[in-house]
């Protein structure tokens, strides 16, 4: 998802009582505490409300409430998550066009290929451990190398599903996508660092057993 950087907050209340003045000053305070948001108060009935808002270039179409019913309206929180998608959606295109096929950025359902916490750490890989985890026990029942595999690519197909992808960096810092193979490698690679460190720790537990 395409990172949101919060310009403006608008506040609108029915009239300037004391209160909803007092709310107004903790949001500025809030908004200017280095946070570079800026804040406008509207006060007044609900068509002089949309009136202001439509003034500062919020149309009414873009307000998740329907003051007729007094609900939230979803479907404007599904028009912008579209709206969203469609702008990552060109940002990518844009970028395949001038630097090939790299990945502009790994999202958070892709798998990051690397050493060291910031790759262990990535929501795909994450993710990905714990699809490990599930599919141990039949890994390691598993009768041969082909019923082994065919686990490994159903983990992998799982993963492309939802839309992520095997990723690494290259030396110029782009991302790449890897081709089968590899990421096929990267799953069997992580049952088996599953499977060692299920080892340390038995012969941990064995050994404090014996030292107690």
């Amino acid at each position: 998802v395409l990172p949101i950087r919060i310009v403006a907050q608008h506040v609108c209340a029915v009239n300037q009582s004391e209160d909803s003045g007092t709310s107004s000053a903790f949001l500025a305070a809030t908004a200017a505490a280095g946070t570079g948001v800026e804040l406008q108060t509207h006060f007044g009935t609900d068509p002089e409300c949309r009136a202001a808002l439509l003034a500062h270039g919020v149309p009414e179409s873009a307000i998740p409430y329907d003051t007729d019913h007094g609900n939230l309206v979803n479907q404007t929180f599904e028009n912008i998550h579209e709206l969203e998608m469609a702008a990552e959606r060109d940002l990518i295109e844009q970028y395949e066009r001038e630097h090939g096929t790299a990945v502009p950025y790994p999202t958070s359902y892709d798998v990051v290929l690397g050493r060291g916490n910031p790759s262990q750490s990535w929501p795909g890989n994450l993710k990905l451990a714990e699809m490990i985890r599930d599919q141990e026990g039949r890994h390691k029942r598993a009768p041969d190398r082909i019923a082994k595999t065919a686990i490994t690519v159903a983990i992998m197909a799982a993963v492309q599903t939802v839309g992520g992808r095997f990723l690494k960096r290259a030396e110029d810092g782009a991302w790449h996508e890897v081709d089968q193979d590899v990421a096929r490698e990267k799953i069997a690679m992580s049952f088996r660092n599953s499977k060692r460190l299920a080892r340390n720790d038995a012969a941990r537990s064995s050994h404090d057993d014996k030292e107690g």
